[in-house]
């Protein structure tokens, strides 16, 4: 009996070690790793960038992030400080939709999502359903 039970442990002991061999850094689709953020200046943050306000909609010429199936539309965007930016459905797909750390919000068609961004930095944001991602630099100065 105990031969056996040391075969078993071996065996486990090697596929454990397979699947951790397997991971990569690289966020995969349905991941929910978030990209990290950064400063005005592009530089990595040492600390998060604050939060955007979740808000109910943006005026009309707001900057607008398509989400498709496989990307944003456009990938990077910038805007001004204090701007709204709407996140709508470019597809039929459901999205779940995670700026920064924020948990995530539910994008279709029909139901977009509306951010403003009140802090200067580069805000990283990705499609937890599809894995796109995409970033949107804030210029200017808080207040």
């Amino acid at each position: 009996m105990g031969i056996r039970h040391a075969g078993t442990a071996i065996v486990a002991s090697v596929l454990l070690l397979a699947l951790v061999g397997c991971t990569t850094d690289e966020p995969q689709p349905g991941s929910t790793d978030v990209p990290n953020s950064s400063t005005a200046s592009g530089e990595p943050s040492a600390e998060p960038l604050p939060d955007p306000l979740f808000v109910d909609s943006a005026p009309a010429g707001s900057r607008l992030l398509k989400m498709m199936e496989s990307s944003f539309d456009p990938a990077q965007a910038s805007v001004a400080v204090g701007d709204i930016v709407m996140f709508s459905s470019g597809d039929d797909l459901i999205h779940a939709l995670a700026v920064n750390e924020m948990p995530d919000v539910t994008v279709a068609d029909g139901i977009p999502a509306f951010y403003q961004f009140e802090d200067p930095g580069t805000y990283a944001v990705i499609d937890r359903t599809t894995g796109a991602t995409a970033t949107i630099k804030v210029i200017g100065d808080a207040e």
